[in-house]
């Protein structure tokens, strides 16, 4: 998928779902995986055991 643009990836569910980013992305923000979450789930959990797997791809997570 890396030449298709940016992307938007909605894996609500058991599905990926990918579609074109609306817009023009700012430079600083290429490369930039956004994950977004509601109240109760184990995200960062999940994500500090993702970057333990891929500890050569990941540079830093932010937590706001």
């Amino acid at each position: 998928m890396r030449d298709k643009g940016v992307l938007l990836v909605d894996a609500v569910g058991t599905q990926l779902e990918f579609s074109p980013a609306p817009g023009a992305l700012p430079p600083n923000k290429l490369g930039v995986l956004t994950v977004l979450s509601g109240a109760g789930m184990p995200l960062r959990k999940a994500l500090g055991v993702a970057s333990a797997w891929y500890e050569n791809a990941v540079i830093s997570i932010e937590y706001r």
